[in-house]
C-alpha cells in the first residue's frame, strides 16, 4: 500500500471514533443505572445516530479516547 492509502484508512478511522465519541457522550447523557441500555438505545439512540444495539455495545466496549490519542501521534 502507498502512503494515500494510509492516510485515507487513518482519516476514516479518525471519523468513525469521533463518531463512536459522539455516540458515546450521547448514553452517557442518561442514567444507566436506572434505565435499561436497551430503552435507552431504542429512545434516543437509534433515532438520533440509526445504529443497532449490537453497535451499541461494540461502542461502548471501545476504548475511543486512547485510540484517538493514538492515532494523533
Amino acid at each position: 500500500m502507498n502512503r494515500m492509502d494510509d492516510g485515507r484508512r487513518e482519516a476514516s478511522r479518525r471519523n468513525q471514533l469521533l463518531r463512536y465519541q459522539a455516540v458515546m457522550e450521547e448514553f452517557n447523557r442518561h442514567d444507566a443505572r436506572y434505565i435499561p441500555i436497551t430503552v435507552i438505545w431504542r429512545e434516543f439512540i437509534y433515532p438520533k445516530f440509526f445504529i443497532s444495539r449490537k453497535t451499541l455495545y461494540h461502542i461502548l466496549n471501545t476504548d475511543v479516547a486512547s485510540e484517538i490519542r493514538e492515532l494523533a501521534n
